[in-house]
């Protein structure tokens, strides 16, 4: 079984937990999920961060999402899936040549909070593999914050996790392309999950993540926007799709 991850900040890669290795050809996919061009991986080394796609599945439905079209990724990654993926980071870690031993595991989706279980089960067998060992990992989830709860709260502020949510905008932006299934706006649930952050976690480990399309704001209006709402943290990290 192969699996979406990435290196962070630059290019992702599919790996194969049978082959345990990367596979030989990196994969890009363009802004609408629907092309997908193979690269060489040019320089050698070790990677730093995995995104570890834990479902394809998502309790929303945004008309701009990359995933309705990744028809050939897995829907669910097992616990198997999930141990590779670790023993593969650490061992990067361990390789290597510049001694840098901190590894970066990003939960991601779909809506990867439909993995609870995966994200506790991956956190307890690092902490149990890298007791022993000179490797430190850290931790981010992306999600769309519209299922995140007093025990979730309280398990990533307990393992010091960062989180990201994605934010649109204003709750008129938003809710006219992240919809729930049924055709609702996830707004409030949303802000919900904002405020739950903002309790929890501290300001380090809280960010923001708008998608800017046509008929959004401007950077600015969402800039000021994200300030009213009292994010700390202004959005470094944005998409923009039209």
């Amino acid at each position: 079984m192969k699996f979406y991850v990435g290196n962070a900040g630059a290019v992702p890669y599919w790996y194969s937990p049978d082959e345990h290795r990367l596979v030989s050809h990196p994969i890009v996919f363009n802004k609408r999920g629907n092309g997908r061009q193979a690269l060489s991986r040019k320089k050698k080394g070790t990677i730093q961060a995995l995104w570890l796609n834990l479902t394809k599945a998502c309790n929303l439905r945004c008309a701009y999402c990359f995933t309705s079209n990744l028809t050939a990724l897995p829907k669910m990654m097992s616990k198997q899936t999930a141990e590779s993926c670790v023993e593969f980071l650490i061992r990067e870690a361990l390789s290597d040549e510049n001694g840098l031993r901190e590894r970066t595991l990003i939960f991601f989706g779909g809506e990867p909070l439909l993995r609870w279980e995966i994200i506790l089960h991956t956190v307890g067998y690092v902490n149990s593999r890298t007791s022993h060992l000179p490797v430190n990992f850290k931790y981010m989830l992306a999600t769309n914050g519209t299922l995140l709860n007093e025990e979730h709260a309280k398990f990533l502020s307990r393992h010091d996790i960062s989180v990201q949510i994605s934010l649109d905008g204003p709750e008129e932006i938003h809710n006219r392309v992240r919809k729930t299934a049924s055709g609702k706006g996830s707004y409030k649930a949303a802000i919900k999950g904002v405020e739950l952050m903002q309790k929890w976690l501290p300001e380090k480990n809280f960010s923001v993540r708008p998608t800017v399309t046509e008929h959004g704001p401007s950077l600015l209006e969402l800039s000021r926007f994200f300030t009213r709402l009292g994010v700390k943290r202004p959005p470094t990290d944005t998409s923009r799709i039209w």
